[in-house]
């Protein structure tokens, strides 16, 4: 019985040594909007969308910096939330690593209403894929905007 349970033991132990360790996407670079694989939700791809243009990412195993025109953002990926104060007022975020995305959600009060968008960031084929779902009074927005690497 003894020998069966260091057995097992030392089985356990080499199966964890030996699986792999997914490691963490790293979603560093110079990423273009592909406006052609992107779906706005019906809102163009213009500045209104929010997501246009170039975005210059910088990513450590703490944090995500991400620069969109002249407004960089400096997530933290504990959870931790942020204040990020830009020209339509101010908002919260809070980011973290999931497998090999990264989640970021965002609140923002607006007139007498409070949006919510939860961001996700995953690499598909060599993209930046960003998926966001807005929940609005008008029910839940989604965008996936597809950005490829410079």
């Amino acid at each position: 019985m003894k020998r069966a349970a260091i057995t097992l033991a030392t089985l356990a132990f080499a199966l964890a040594v030996a699986l792999p360790v997914q490691a963490q996407t790293d979603f560093s670079g110079t990423w273009k909007l592909n406006a052609e694989k992107s779906d706005t939700g019906g809102r163009g791809g213009g500045r209104g969308g929010g997501m246009s243009g170039d975005i210059v990412v910088k990513q450590t195993a703490a944090e995500l910096s991400v620069t969109r025109g002249e407004q960089a953002t400096v997530y933290k990926l504990d959870g931790s939330e942020i204040t990020i104060t830009g020209a339509r007022g101010n908002s919260t975020a809070k980011a973290r690593v999931e497998g090999a995305t990264i989640v970021i959600e965002t609140t923002r009060a607006m007139n007498e209403m409070t949006m919510t968008t939860k961001a996700t960031w995953a690499m598909e084929g060599g993209n930046l894929v960003i998926t966001s779902v807005t929940a609005t009074p008008n029910g839940d927005r989604t965008t996936k905007m597809v950005y490829d690497k410079q």
